[in-house]
């Protein structure tokens, strides 16, 4: 395995598929990891090569072909090594970035032989340099059949064990490491999309990023996009460690001009959401809404409501009553319902949010009351990353400083204590009045 390609005999002999088909069959067969690790890190410089990164594609593809035959042995942990080995393989091509047309005039101008032509590992002399000259002239043609390659493998199925765990990952790599660097990521669409519809709130958190991209940078046309995103603002999605980068996305969509109703009818969801979130994702949310505030004034008529004084909340009121429905805000309704209730909302949450035990909270809060400003780090990895550790760590040097300014005030004293109580009769005691 140390020496599964020599380079430089390959070099000197006629280019040849099957001096690949080995080397590469083993890496996806091999089940020690970090050897497999290892080796294809060594692989990993000469995949530059445009030539060297072909033959492999053309080996890959083909055991993409078999390993999709036997996708009905998706328990056996043969398909398992094989399936997670031809990730890492596909992950360890590397293209240059994709150059924007402001780019592409520069380098122009500056650089007139750019990286964006192909580079031989064999002799330019040699037969198989001419044929690649013809067959693909550019990065652009590797990145296409790069992408072929990625939809052959996402039409494989997934492993059984830990299925949605290996979608979330899968999901999280296409949008890191995968997506900007295809011509044309409308191809993967299929995937992202049944994914981001499916029941599983992470996986469909996970997906979000990827459906962005699709949506900014190829003109996506989803309708029902916003009432998706509605239905994954919810309690159970903070538990999910993809809540970051969810609702950093969420921050960036919701800047669009043509939502005015549908802004109203999140920044009420995501108010009423941090009276039922934990007190380190509160922070999170409370700097959404108030983005929202800032960025849109039409939505700032909901701060310190006096709803019974509104005309407009006892129109709304009155044609709600009149159709059997009710102003109340509930999170189980669908978006169209809260859009049709919004002009009888207001943010009350913030104002009893600003008392909040958890000083972080009630300062991000108080801020409703001051001149508005972006925050901009509402989701940053430090706000994201908190849990009930990091919170109770934050609080035990206030806790302490009282505890002792308590006893130093005598409320608590030694004398109080009697030290002829036993401990386990006080619990006995304690089981029988509850």
């Amino acid at each position: 395995p140390s020496n599964l390609l020599n380079w430089q005999q390959i070099q000197q002999s006629v280019p040849r598929r099957a001096d690949f088909e080995d080397p590469i069959g083993w890496l996806i067969s091999c089940q020690d990891e970090e050897e497999q690790t290892a080796l294809v890190s060594e692989l990993q410089p000469y995949l530059a090569y445009s030539d060297v990164s072909l033959m492999c594609m053309q080996v890959l593809d083909a055991e993409l072909r078999k390993l999709a035959t036997s996708s009905n042995k998706l328990e056996s942990i043969n398909y398992r090594i094989r399936h997670a080995n031809i990730e890492r393989l596909l992950l360890a091509f590397n293209f240059p970035k994709r150059l924007t047309r402001q780019d592409r005039l520069l380098l122009q101008k500056t650089q007139p032989e750019s990286d964006s032509r192909c580079h031989s590992f064999w002799s330019k002399q040699s037969e198989f340099y001419s044929q690649l000259q013809k067959k693909l002239m550019s990065i652009s043609q590797l990145r296409k059949q790069y992408g072929k390659l990625w939809r052959r493998y996402l039409d494989c199925p997934l492993p059984v064990s830990n299925k949605s765990k290996q979608l979330c990952s899968l999901l999280v790599l296409l949008n890191d490491r995968v997506l900007g660097l295809l011509t044309n990521a409308m191809q993967l669409a299929d995937f992202i999309m049944s994914a981001f519809e499916s029941n599983n709130v992470e996986v469909g958190m996970a997906a979000t990023p990827c459906v962005f991209h699709l949506v900014f940078n190829y003109s996506l046309d989803y309708g029902p996009l916003f009432d998706r995103l509605y239905q994954l603002v919810s309690l159970s999605g903070l538990m999910s460690p993809y809540r970051g980068r969810f609702y950093r996305q969420l921050d960036l969509i919701l800047t669009a001009t043509n939502i005015s109703t549908a802004r109203i009818a999140f920044a009420k969801r995501l108010a009423a959401l941090c009276l039922l979130a934990p007190c380190y994702c509160q922070p999170m949310l409370i700097g959404l809404v108030l983005n929202l505030l800032r960025r849109h004034k039409k939505c700032q008529y909901l701060v310190h409501r006096q709803a019974e004084d509104d005309e407009d909340v006892k129109e709304a009121n009155e044609k709600l009553n009149g159709s059997g429905g009710s102003n109340e805000f509930s999170m189980s309704i669908s978006l169209t319902e809260a859009e049709a209730a919004s002009p009888g909302y207001s943010l009350w949450e913030l104002r009893v949010l600003q008392r909040h035990w958890e000083l972080s909270v009630g300062q991000m809060a108080k801020k409703i009351n001051r001149a508005l400003s972006v925050v901009e780090d509402f989701c940053d990895k430090q706000v994201v990353e908190r849990d009930w550790d990091q919170v109770c760590e934050d609080l035990l040097p206030d806790c302490l400083k009282q505890a002792e300014a308590l006893k130093e005030s005598g409320y608590a004293s030694d004398e109080e204590v009697d030290p002829a109580v036993d401990g386990d009769e006080l619990l006995k005691q304690l089981d029988g009045w509850c």
